[in-house]
Order: C-alpha cells, then structure tokens, then sequence
C-alpha cells in the first residue's frame, strides 16, 4: 500500500511541474498582444422603407464588441465576433460607435458614420369610392410608410393609414381635385391627383348638413346663405340650416328648394318643415310647383307659426290636391303679401323638409301605449337585450329617447318584453302602429300581446309580423291585430316583440333596432270628433250648430269644423254632438279640443249624457274649461279623469254649453269653433 502511495506522489508532482511551466510560457505570449486595430463597422440597409438596417462589428484582433447605435438606444454590449445586431432608424445621417475588445482586454474604438435614406414609395393604387356628396378614400403602394389626402375642397389634409379608408363630406356639387400622397417615412413622395365630379340628387327629406347649395334659389329680394344652426339643441341638434331675410324688395319675395325627382304624394302628402322665426303668428305659405311651368302648381298653403325665437315643426297638408303633376319646386314664402324690411325682424331660419302621412281617425298621441319620454318596465329573455337610450338618428324622429332593441346569441326566439300597469284594450284599438330604425331592408319583427300571468302558466295572443322596407333610417311600421283574438278573463299587460323570430341573432349591428311612438290606431274611438266625418248634432233652447268651412287655417289646417253659436233663449243653451258608438272614458279620462274663440276667458262647459230621451236622460258631473287666447286657435283639456261614470249607461252624447248661465245674443261675441276632440 505505502508503495502505491509513494509512486502516485510522484506522478502528480511531474504534472504539476509541467502543467506550471506551460503557464508561465502562454502568459508572456497574452501579454505580447497588441489590442485590436481597423476597428470599423458593416452596414446592411433594408429596402422596405422600414428603417431597418443590421450592424456588424468589424476589427483584428477583437473578440467581442459594444456598439452605440447612434439612434437614441441604449448600447448593445458584448456581442461576439461574426455576430450582427438590428437597430430602426428614421431617414437621416448617423454616427455609430464600436468598441472592439482584444483578448487581453484592450479596446480600440472607432465611428463609423450610416446614412438612411427610404425609397419613394413605388405602385401607388387609390380607389375613390362616390355616393352623391360623399367620398370614401382607399390606397396602397410599396414601401409606403402612410397617405395623405388633400380633397381640393379648401379642408385641412388628412391623415390615412395603411389598410384603412378615408371618408369625407363635400358641401356643394362641383368638381374638385383630389390629391394622395404616399409617404415613404423619409422625403421621397409618391403623388396621385384626379378631378372628382361630386354631386348628389336633392330629395326630401332635406337636410344641410351636406347639401347642394345650387338646389336652393331665393327671389324677390330674399337672401339666403347655409349657416351654423345659431340656436342648436332641443327640437333641431342639426349644425347646419338655412338663413333667410326678407328685404324691402317685394311683397312676394321667397325661396325655392328645387329637387333633382318630383314629389311623390302618393303615400306621403303631408311637408314638415322646422323654423325658427322672430314673432308668434307670422304666416308661412307653400306651394309646390312644375320644374319648368310655375303655372302648373299646387296652390298655396299657409301655417302660421306659434313659437317665437325658437324651434319648431310646422306641416303643410296637400292631401286635397291633383297629385297627378309632376312637382319638383318646394316654394316657401314668408309674411307673403306683406313688404319686407330686411333686419332681425325678417329673418327666419328652415331646415328639415320632408314629407309625413296626413294623422287618420283614431291616431293620436294621446293614444300612445309607449313613446319612451315615460318608461315601461323592460325585460328580454334567451338572447334579447333591450334598454332607453338617446336617439341615434334624429333625422324622421325628433324624439330624445328611443328605445334600444338587441338580439344576442341565445335562442331564436329570443326576444323583449314592454310591461304596463295598464292593460292594452286592442278590442278597442285594433292596430299598432310605431317608428321603427332598421339596419337593413326586409327586417322582420313580431309582435304579440300577453296577460299578466308569470310563465309557464301564461296566455299569449297570435302573433303579427311586420317587414321593414328601409335601411338605415326610420319609417313607419303597422302591426294589424283587428283580427286577433283577445281570450276574455285577461289583462293583456305585456307586449312582447321578436326580431327575426326563427334566426339567431348574434348582438352585431345587424340584430340592433330601434323603436319609438308606438301607438294604438284604427278606429274612431281615439278620435271622437274630427269633423271630416260627420256627429249628429243637435242645439238646444237657443243653441245653434253646423259644420263649416275652416275660417282661420292659421294654427288649424283641418278643412272642416264645427261652428257653435249661442243665440238668445235660454242661459243654458247649448249643444249636443251624438254618435252611435259609446265614449268609453273609463279608459282615458280626458277630452282635448281645439278652440277658436272670439275672446279670452270664454268658458267652455262639457258633460257625457246617456242614450236615453229627456226627462229620463243621465248626465254625467260638468267639465269647466277657460279660453286664454282671442280670434285664434288654441288646444284646451277637459278632464274627466274624476268625474262618475254611472254603470249601465250608454254614453252617446257630448253635451256641450258656451258660458252656461249667461244669456246669449247670436253675434260673433258668442260664436265659436271646435276641431279635433280627442280622448287621451
């Protein structure tokens, strides 16, 4: 053993001889070393426009390097000999640092100086795409960093990016030169001009916004120009409107909106239009003409306006006139007779012309199951979500709030509930008629009633499916349930709509609608009396009575109304409206008329009398109301939401008295008229 010992013992002691002679000889080699020279750098510049350019390190003798990219980065040390780096760059002159590192751990250092330069941008490809006014704006090109777009309007240049498109609002049909610009990142430019005709056909509705100033034509010594709405908010958020000022010129000065197609009356002969005028009561007249024979023309039609220095909607009614010729002219004329003066007090403001359906018999907004100012209590089930929003579209719906439809992935029924302590009474009423907004032609929603029992043991009516026929903007939309059947014995408190009931829907803007004003409609029994169908009347100890020509259309465009005068013979005299259907004001308590009166304070006296011959007759408690306006037309209520309904009694007579107590004379004093009597 002390043998084997002794042998390796000397074994490690000749190594160790060795291994330190062998030492000593390499550090006096590392230390003969000189450091590393031709210290420079290899540049390799992409081609993309991207800034891209790879860095590699150069020098004899150097086994590692750090670079200082010259660009805002920090260093990048210690990269190995025959190794790279990439670094981005925006076009323009640099200095790049190299340290090279010898073995020995001396350094050398050197800048290297790097020039970026991007290449113009090369196959430059810009898709216009036009409709009427608006342009949308597309391009790609090599080696583009991004666009701009100058639309030879005067706007400021815009910004496009890559892969996005671009859409811009011209005022007014013209020719205008387009010019895109592809930016490489650097200076080089590549440029693509076309001259664009843009033009858009002039068709109600008409709004400003984006309008062909060249439509719109004064005469006279009218002015106008398209300006800033000056008082924006409330009934017209619009931002552009039409400013008009009748000068001292002619009597007969006014304006014309011409349109590209004549009007089409046929479903529509009712024109809207919003004004802002400095005085209640100026008259506003309107006429449609032929675009090339003013002979040919509708006539004129005069509203007078009831608000002063704010908005307001006014309607012009040509249902009663030959629709057969071709109308492309809407004149408007204001104060016409009357000489202008120019100033504040000629000045008017229009926007939003467009066209209506004349109110039939039996539609009120007194009737209105829901117009979302007031809330119902919402609800949605398998897939359908629903809420009161603001409204998104303004244009054909002036309302604030609507209400927010929205179809989920879930079921295909799913659908929205619309609750009511009220119960529907649609044998009363038998259609629904609402404003809807769809996203798209052919749209389906249903529709269907449901008492007030929780599921599953709930009874549902038969549904009614309505189709939409526009996109993108409200229309009108009937629900006929004349001929469904409401089982007996249930409070028909919910209705419950569908969109698209069969197809799932998926939450997108495709399965997103929006509703507002829906109304019960389609009987005479919303409307009691509208005087274009004809009561029964009668008069009573010096109460005389008949329907006349409107005398005043100024405030009321009706055609017809009825006239009641108090002659002498009794203080009570008066008179008595008969139908053959029952007033049903267990339902709705109140009766609202307009009135034209000769005077202010004249009262209005009103009681419901059965159907039953006097002596025998049943009358109900009196209903008071007082005038506040003289020689024009105002609307006045007469509530009955109080007052005792008898049961078993047939109410067929509105019984009506002008100052009951005090004696008539038949003269005008005592004379007034009375339009559109309607229970809400």
């Amino acid at each position: 053993m002390n043998k084997i010992k002794k042998i390796l013992l000397g074994l490690f002691s000749l190594v160790f001889i060795i291994t330190s002679c062998e030492n000593e000889d390499f550090s006096d080699a590392v230390y003969s070393v000189s450091p590393p020279d031709t210290v420079s750098a290899h540049f390799s510049i992409t081609q993309d426009n991207t800034g891209t350019v790879t860095i590699t390190p150069q020098a004899n003798g150097a086994y590692k390097f750090d670079i200082t990219p010259g660009n805002g980065k920090d260093v990048v040390k210690g990269v190995e000999n025959g190794e790279n780096v990439k670094q981005v760059y925006a076009e323009g002159s640099y200095t790049v640092g190299i340290k090279a590192y010898g073995i020995n751990n001396l350094t050398a250092e050197a800048e290297v100086p790097l020039e970026v330069s991007f290449r113009a941008p090369e196959n430059l490809d810009v898709t216009f795409t036009t409709d009427a006014l608006t342009l949308t704006v597309e391009a790609e090109a090599d080696y583009a960093s991004a666009f701009t777009v100058d639309f030879g309007d005067g706007s400021d240049v815009e910004d496009l990016a890559i892969g996005a498109e671009l859409t811009h609002v011209y005022a007014t049909s013209a020719d205008y030169t387009v010019k895109v610009t592809a930016l490489s990142g650097g200076s080089a430019t590549t440029v693509y001009e076309e001259t664009l005709t843009m033009s858009a056909p002039t068709l109600l509705p008409v709004g400003f916004e984006a309008f062909d100033t060249s439509t719109f034509i004064s005469f006279g010594g009218n002015a106008h120009e398209i300006i800033d709405n000056p008082d924006k908010g409330g009934l017209n958020p619009s931002n552009k409107v039409v400013k008009i000022t009748k000068n001292n010129d002619q009597t007969w000065a006014g304006s014309v909106l011409q349109l590209t197609n004549p009007v089409d009356l046929s479903a529509k002969d009712q024109i809207k239009m919003k004004i802002w005028a400095p005085k209640v009561g100026a008259k506003v007249t309107m006429k449609l003409e032929n675009i090339s024979d003013g002979a040919i023309n509708s006539g004129e039609f005069s509203v007078s306006t009831t608000k002063s220095k704010t908005w307001e909607e006014l309607t012009w009614d040509f249902s009663g006139i030959d629709k057969t010729p071709e109308f492309r002219k809407v004149v408007i004329f204001y104060e016409l007779g009357t000489m202008g003066a120019g100033g504040d007090d000629w000045t008017f403001y229009v926007d939003d012309f467009k066209q209506a359906v004349k109110p039939v018999v039996g539609f009120d907004p007194g009737s209105a199951i829901a117009d979302f100012e007031v809330l119902p209590t919402l609800s949605g089930f398998d897939g359908g979500a629903q809420d009161i929003i603001d409204n998104p579209d303004k244009n054909g719906n002036s309302s604030d709030k609507v209400l927010k439809l929205v179809k989920n992935s879930g079921q295909t029924w799913a659908g929205h509930k619309l609750t009511y302590t009220d119960v529907y009474d649609m044998s009363k009423e038998g259609k629904l008629r609402l404003k809807i907004w769809s996203p798209r032609v052919g749209l389906k929603l249903t529709a269907k009633f449901e008492n007030d029992v929780p599921w599953p043991g709930v009874v549902g009516t038969a549904e009614v499916v309505g189709t939409t026929t526009k996109a993108s903007e409200w229309e009108e939309m009937v629900l006929d349930f004349s001929d469904v059947a409401f089982a007996a014995g249930n409070n028909w408190t919910n209705l419950v709509l569908f969109i698209d009931n069969g197809t799932m829907g998926d939450g997108s803007s495709n399965f997103t609608v929006y509703l507002d004003d829906v109304m019960q409609s389609g009987t005479t029994h919303s409307v009691i009396a509208d005087f274009e169908v004809l009561p029964t009347l009668s008069g009573f100890d010096g109460g005389a009575q008949d329907i006349i020509d409107n005398p005043d259309k100024n405030g009321n465009s009706s055609d017809k109304v009825l006239k009641l005068v108090k002659n002498s013979g009794q203080t009570w005299a008066g008179h008595k409206l008969t139908y053959t259907d029952v007033y049903d004001m267990s339902k709705e308590g109140k009766l609202r008329l307009k009135i034209w009166s000769p005077r202010v304070g004249l009262k209005l006296t009103a009681k419901f009398e059965n159907d039953v011959p006097w002596p025998g007759v049943v009358g109900t408690a009196e209903v008071v109301g007082t005038t506040t306006k003289a020689s024009e037309w105002e609307e006045m209520v007469l509530d009955f939401s109080d007052v005792a309904f008898a049961a078993g009694n047939n109410w067929t007579n509105l019984v009506l008295f002008i100052d009951n107590g005090t004696m008539g004379d038949g003269s005008s004093n005592f004379t007034v008229y009375l339009d559109d009597i309607v229970q809400f």
